[in-house]
């Protein structure tokens, strides 16, 4: 064989070398890479079937008239309304509309369960006015929230109102917290046309609005039931809700 021949041989020896090297490489960076791919779609998985957080739902026991909580949902059935238990998807009760107090959504963009429960929490300590600027502040942070949640937080704004204005201490300040809260529930009843919130948020607002100080003193005659009580005494609270729990 010549040199020359000899040197095109060692040539193409290293170029085969080289290729076949390289293809190695090639192919464990493939393979890095495909198992990192299926990590991730591994874990997306994982984290798909995984539950999230249940809602918590708040209703009236029939049983012994206190208010009772569980994480878990309600569905519409011809009955009423069935809470269902999130630990075992059993009903655990079934309701209507006026015993239903809240349900609470866990999933508030920008708020951890503590953060979302804070103002449910000044609800049921009755410091009506704190729990409004709470579900107010999450309101205005949570601009691209579901639909639910701003539901939630507008329905629990309103009813917080109403219940500020029950115990405001004076006529005066009673006024201006019963006009307030009146607008905001007429408001809500204005962008809410359907969901069990509206049973609720309907029958406060026309309470307050044939209880307000205003209206009775003006009004001719009284109506049967609540509305038919006489003011109270100084520093007394202004009647109650039908629904006093919601």
């Amino acid at each position: 064989m010549s040199g020359e021949n000899r040197l095109m041989t060692h040539h193409s020896s290293l170029i085969t070398r080289h290729s076949a090297k390289e293809a190695l490489m090639l192919r464990q960076v493939l393979r890095a890479a495909l198992f990192l791919v299926l990590l991730a779609l591994l874990l997306d998985s994982t984290s798909r079937a995984q539950p999230g957080t249940p809602d918590r739902v708040y209703f009236l026991n029939k049983k012994d008239g206190q208010v009772k909580d569980l994480p878990g949902e309600i569905k519409v059935s011809p009955t009423g309304f069935q809470v269902i238990q999130a630990s075992d998807k059993k009903v655990v009760a079934t309701i209507t509309a006026a015993e239903l107090i809240r349900i609470v959504p866990s999933d508030i963009p920008g708020y951890d369960l503590k953060g979302v429960m804070e103002p449910v929490n000044f609800e049921i300590k009755k410091e009506w006015d704190k729990a409004r600027l709470g579900h107010t502040d999450m309101l205005k942070k949570s601009g691209s929230a579901p639909e639910k949640v701003r539901k939630y937080l507008e329905f629990r704004i309103a009813i917080c109102a109403a219940r500020a204005s029950d115990e405001a201490p004076d006529e005066a300040i009673a006024q201006a917290k019963t006009d307030e809260a009146v607008k905001l529930l007429e408001n809500f009843l204005t962008a809410n046309k359907t969901g069990w919130e509206v049973w609720p948020v309907a029958q406060t607002c026309a309470r307050l609005q044939v209880n307000r100080p205003n209206a009775r003193r003006t009004a001719t005659r009284r109506p049967s039931g609540d509305c038919s009580r006489k003011p109270p005494a100084p520093g007394a609270s202004w009647p109650r809700a039908i629904f006093p729990r919601t």
